[in-house]
């Protein structure tokens, strides 16, 4: 399917971090290293944790929050100190260059995500086409393979960051992701540019392949077709996919919006259990994609969400076996990932995504009770980490003020965001007591 290939382009800035708050990530670093083995051969453990990685997924480190700032710095959250910085520990850094351990300068996009005592970087740069007219208005083409995508790892003070694999030419990957000890399994898409019929260039995917990554020694094992793949959750240790079975050929379609949304409504989903050590798939179910247009998973079963239904299904993968699980307060609504057993489902109340109605079902109880957090922009209060005490949330963001682009439209870009902690039970109770994070400046 055809990717249309957006530039971004970001600005630098400097500022002097504080050293404390490195001093706690060594320490929590240390410690972990005197519980763990200080080299595991993890390709022979059977009992190393499997996660999945995907955006919008809660980030488990229980000490702080990771992420990357304005797509060129590495920001850490430190939950004791509740402050941001970057992370570096060298004395009046301005972050600008590749001495800084929080600097990127790999790629255009970049992910990262915590496992097992590591940081793992992933440039995740597409390819894209520069097009350039001259005065007669002709174009000329200038290809512009960006990148390749390569994993990295990286201690938690984002220092001794190792180079584990590069994608071969031609191909790109990107999350999801699923990992497991020395092994990250993923989508391998090969592409080509292409010109549309309105002269603009995309990057055509002409196929995709579901691959394990040893990052170990950089090999990878092409598995299987995935064209219309993607990880949707884990289960026993096995990665359940979710596969799209088109009614027909989406390329069909080109700029067809409403002919691509009609296809995909006679379309069907279907549910597998793919197991990493033999490398085979088990078929679970089918499901018209009309009557699962929302699949969530849970801890031993998967739910699903039709098309202006207020029927929530559910479908157990230890007896394997389909039901109608609860009744939704109205149609329309929105699951959001499952949370410790946690299910919020919400109504937007205008094109703007803002939030009219939110509920909690307890996927134990089935009790569904009234959710109320909203940031001061009428959004919910989004989770990005937890720990055993605490969510770490966006409260909240500050718009500046409204301009207009070269396009003559208008428009206005965030100029903070807010981060804090609150207590598990606060959050689901709907109450907001905030730890407030100091952002760095």
């Amino acid at each position: 399917m055809n990717k249309k290939i957006l530039m971004i382009g970001s600005a630098l800035f400097g500022i002097i971090t504080t050293l404390s708050i490195f001093i706690v990530v060594l320490q929590h670093m240390e410690q972990a290293s005197n519980n763990t083995d200080t080299k595991p051969d993890i390709a022979a453990k059977n009992d190393a944790v499997m996660k999945l990685i995907d955006r919008g997924d809660v980030q488990t480190y229980e000490n702080g929050y990771y992420m990357i700032k304005d797509l060129e710095h590495i920001m850490y959250f430190d939950y004791a100190t509740q402050k941001e910085v970057y992370l570096c520990n060298k004395p009046n850094c301005k972050h600008e260059d590749e001495s800084c351990s929080a600097y990127l300068k790999i790629g255009e996009v970049n992910e990262i995500f915590y496992y097992d005592q590591h940081l793992y970087l992933v440039n995740a740069q597409e390819a894209s086409n520069v097009v350039s007219m001259n005065a007669a208005g002709t174009t000329s083409e200038a290809s512009d393979n960006g990148n390749p995508s390569t994993v990295y790892r990286m201690d938690l003070d984002g220092t001794n960051r190792k180079k584990l694999f590069t994608v071969p030419s031609g191909t790109q990957i990107s999350m999801p992701y699923v990992i497991k000890g020395n092994q990250m399994f993923t989508f391998l898409e090969y592409y080509e540019h292409i010109q549309d019929k309105q002269n603009s260039f995309t990057t055509n995917i002409t196929s995709r392949k579901l691959i394990a990554i040893n990052l170990d020694n950089g090999s990878y094992e092409e598995i299987d077709d995935a064209m219309n793949d993607s990880f949707i959750g884990i289960y026993d240790n096995k990665i359940i996919l979710q596969e799209i079975v088109y009614a027909q050929d989406p390329n069909l379609f080109d700029d067809d919006i409403s002919g691509y949304i009609d296809n995909m409504y006679h379309s069907d989903i279907q549910i597998k259990l793919f197991d990493i050590e033999s490398k085979k798939s088990e078929a679970l179910f089918k499901e018209s994609f009309i009557d699962a247009e929302q699949i969530k998973v849970g801890e031993n079963g998967i739910y699903m969400l039709g098309q202006h239904s207020k029927t929530l299904k559910y479908y157990d993968i230890n007896k394997r076996q389909k039901s109608d699980f609860t009744q939704l307060s109205q149609s329309d609504m929105t699951l959001a990932p499952i949370i410790d057993n946690k299910l919020l489902v919400y109504h937007y109340k205008d094109e703007a995504a803002h939030i009219d109605r939110a509920e909690i079902i307890d996927l134990k109880s089935k009790e569904q009770s009234e959710f109320h957090l909203k940031d001061t922009n009428d959004y919910l209060v989004e989770i990005l980490a937890s720990n055993d005490k605490y969510y770490f949330v966006q409260m909240g963001y500050t718009l500046g003020e409204e301009y207009t682009t070269w396009a003559g439209t208008t428009q206005q870009d965030i100029v903070a965001t807010d981060y804090g902690l609150i207590l598990k039970e606060d959050y689901w109770n709907s109450k907001a007591n905030y730890l407030k994070m100091e952002n760095a400046k």
